[in-house]
């Protein structure tokens, strides 16, 4: 009697480890065809990115350091194409845009205020330098006609330029009215200087007939 027992607890025991195989091996089944299903579709993920990876179409990036810091955009609206460049703590340093009249690029300070700027538009390329407070102090051209360079006060009145053109240079000293009290040039034909009181009477001149 006990052996009959034995044994047929043998047969349960045997029958219990081939339904538990069995469970294995389909699981076993269904995790390998899972991950081949994965394998494949990140391959196609790949081989789908790596077809376009030439070209990226977007109106607007965005760069980021390892601090989560926003340190550049790159944006584009109807007319305006613009790269912006930020220092560690988020403040403009650098615009550079294209527009229909040309490119521009403009520096700025700590406290994101304009200090210099340059741009090339359709008469030549201008550069201009600001102070602390954004005003324009000094100016230099490259125009069709001659090359300039323009100086101005705190106010932002003129207050000196030099010119040259093909046919000479020229130097003008300007008041604080911007009222012109001297001038120089060095023309072709000869050299000639003039000096104005704050009415713009000649009180010297030269040559002198």
């Amino acid at each position: 009697m006990q052996a009959d027992e034995l044994l047929a607890r043998i047969d349960r025991l045997e029958k219990q480890n081939r339904w538990t195989r069995g469970i294995a091996l389909l699981a076993i089944a269904l995790l390998a065809i899972v991950m081949l299903a994965i394998v494949m579709l990140v391959r196609g993920c790949f081989v789908g990115a790596s077809a376009v990876q030439k070209e990226v179409r977007a109106r607007s990036f965005l760069l980021l350091d390892e601090n989560g810091t926003r340190r550049g955009e790159f944006s584009l609206t109807k007319d305006v194409a613009m790269l912006v460049l930020l220092d560690e703590h988020g403040k403009r340093r650098g615009d550079f845009s294209v527009t229909n009249d040309g490119p521009s690029l403009v520096l700025l300070d700590e406290n994101e205020k304009p200090r210099g700027g340059f741009q090339v538009t359709k008469g030549g390329p201008n550069l201009m330098l600001l102070d602390e407070n954004e005003r324009i102090r000094g100016a230099f051209s490259a125009l069709k006609d001659g090359t300039g360079i323009v100086l101005f006060d705190e106010r932002m009145k003129e207050r000196g330029g030099f010119q040259v053109t093909k046919d000479g240079s020229t130097l003008v000293l300007l008041d604080e009215n911007e009222k012109v009290r001297g001038r120089f040039s060095a023309m072709k034909d000869k050299p000639m200087l003039v000096l104005l009181d704050e009415k713009g009477k000649r009180l010297f001149f030269i040559p002198n007939k």
